[in-house]
């Protein structure tokens, strides 16, 4: 396989791990978006081999005829990386928000404990 192939092959391999990565964003399957984040950078020093390679064996004017065909690819890849951030900063606010909910039930069954608490021992101490 050529490096023009191998490294086209790696954008699509890319891709498709984006969209699994957005898919369990989705789903908040968290050890999946690990996994997911993980092969992508691990990708990214394929990525950067097998340029290095192209520029080697083909020279920088061979590398820089493929951009136009790799853009369209790049493009898309950006576009589903931007939606992937924009569903994760979703998430993350909603667990803020159900975060700060459930810290002020906390409390409000605290201050609950502590009122009836507190009036029971007084009942118990008064038939001492």
């Amino acid at each position: 396989m050529n490096q023009e192939t191998e490294l086209i092959n790696l954008f699509e391999t890319w891709r498709s791990l984006t969209g699994d990565e957005g898919n369990a964003i989705l789903a908040g399957d968290w050890v999946t978006v690990t996994e997911c984040q993980y092969k992508k950078r691990l990708l990214q020093d394929q990525l950067a081999v097998t340029e290095s390679r192209l520029r080697e064996q083909e020279g920088d004017d061979a590398a820089a005829s493929l951009e136009p065909r790799l853009r369209g690819l790049l493009d898309e890849l950006i576009s589903l990386e931007k939606q992937n951030l924009t569903s994760m900063q979703i998430r993350r606010r909603t667990a803020e928000t159900e975060q700060t909910e459930l810290n002020q039930s906390s409390r409000n069954l605290r201050q609950i404990h502590r009122a009836y608490s507190c009036a029971q021992s007084a009942r118990w101490h008064s038939y001492s």
